[in-house]
């Protein structure tokens, strides 16, 4: 069953702040978190996610630390940008957690010298789906085998769970 999504990953942009699950940098600068939710959905990234059906807010974190400590913290993450995503999207609009868990160190060589899949803020909207879709399985799908998004073999999970 197809389904087509927009991702959203904002490598130069804004990052996690390291061992953080609220707050996240842009620049050499520590966002308040008050803030946060304005400036990493800013207009033009509420407008391209605004055609939705469904919002996934996506949770990772780096390659330091151990394994159950990175992937709670990861899942905090995620958490966090659906409180963002939430707090600037239509009520009726379904909404999502991926937890991708910590990142592989091994996947390091796959990456560009733009963009890192430590810490990236990132999320997605489903543009369309098939009736019946398995999302995990087609968002799985979906970013497999492109060079600009993170392969989910480069994660220590793939969890994704509907919150509303």
């Amino acid at each position: 069953q197809p389904a087509t999504f927009d991702f959203i990953m904002l490598t130069n942009e804004f990052t996690w702040a390291k061992g953080c699950t609220s707050q996240v940098i842009s620049g050499d600068r520590v966002i308040p978190e008050a803030e946060a939710a304005h400036r990493v959905l800013s207009q033009q990234v509420r407008d391209s996610l605004a055609s939705a059906s469904d919002l996934i807010a996506v949770g990772l974190a780096s390659q330091e630390g151990e394994r159950t400590q990175e992937e709670a913290r990861a899942f905090e993450r995620a958490k966090t940008v659906s409180r963002w995503m939430s707090s600037v999207s239509k009520p009726e609009m379904a909404l999502w957690t991926l937890t991708l868990g910590q990142y592989d160190k091994a996947c390091k060589g796959q990456e560009d010298s733009d963009s890192s899949f430590e810490r990236p803020v990132m999320f997605a909207g489903v543009r369309s789906k098939a009736d019946g879709v398995n999302l995990q399985e087609a968002l799985g799908d979906a970013i497999s085998g492109h060079d600009n998004l993170p392969s989910r073999g480069c994660y220590s999970r793939f969890d994704l769970a509907k919150i509303q």
